[in-house]
C-alpha cells in the first residue's frame, strides 16, 4: 500500500471525522425522536392528563428507564393493547433491538482513525467505531482491540429511515393523523 504523508492523514482524518460527526449526529437525533414517541406511547397508555403524562415521561421514564426496559414496556402494552400493530409491523421488536445496539455503538464506541481505517474510508466512505475486549495482554497489560465495526452510508441511511418509519407509526398510533406533534 502506498505510504500517507501527514499532510494528507490529517485531510483524510478531518474528513473522516467530520463524516463520523455527522452520522452520529442524524442517527442520535432520529433515536431520540423514536424514544420519545415509545415514552409518550407508555406515558399515555397510564395517564392522558397532560401534566400527569409529562410528568411520567420527564420524571420517570426519560431520565430513569433506558431504552431496552422501554422497548420491553411497549412490547407488552402493544401486545397487550395494540394487537393490530404488531400484525402490521411483525418485525419491529427485531428492528427496536437492532436499532438500540446500533445507537449505543454510535454513541459509546470511539471512531476508528487508523491508517487502514483512513484508508477504507477514503476508498468507500465506510465509517469504522472500534470496540475493545475487557481483555489485558498478559506482558505489556494494554487492553487488546478485538475489532472494528463498519458502517456503510446506505446502512446508517436505512437505520435513519427506519427510525423515522416507525416514529411516525407510533406518532399515528398515538394519535391518528391529526398529531399535535411534529
Amino acid at each position: 500500500m502506498e505510504e500517507m504523508t501527514e499532510e494528507i492523514r490529517i485531510a483524510l482524518f478531518k474528513d473522516l471525522e467530520a463524516a463520523a460527526c455527522s452520522t452520529r449526529g442524524h442517527f442520535l437525533q432520529r433515536a431520540v425522536e423514536l424514544e420519545w414517541y415509545i415514552d409518550i406511547y407508555i406515558g399515555q397508555h397510564f395517564s392522558s392528563d397532560l401534566s400527569k403524562l409529562e410528568e411520567i415521561t420527564t420524571l420517570i421514564l426519560a431520565p430513569r428507564v433506558s431504552l431496552e426496559n422501554k422497548k420491553q414496556i411497549f412490547q407488552i402494552l402493544i401486545e397487550r393493547h395494540n394487537p393490530d400493530f404488531k400484525k402490521q409491523y411483525p418485525n419491529y421488536i427485531k428492528d427496536l433491538v437492532t436499532i438500540i445496539e446500533k445507537r449505543n455503538i454510535l454513541a459509546h464506541y470511539p471512531l476508528d482513525s487508523s491508517d487502514a481505517a483512513l484508508r477504507k474510508y477514503k476508498s468507500s466512505s465506510e465509517l469504522y467505531f472500534m470496540k475493545f475486549k475487557n481483555v489485558t495482554e498478559k506482558v505489556t497489560k494494554k487492553i487488546i482491540l478485538t475489532n472494528s465495526i463498519k458502517f456503510t452510508k446506505s446502512e446508517i441511511n436505512g437505520y435513519i429511515d427506519l427510525m423515522y418509519d416507525y416514529s411516525e407509526k407510533i406518532r399515528i398510533l398515538l394519535f391518528g393523523d391529526d398529531s399535535p406533534l411534529p
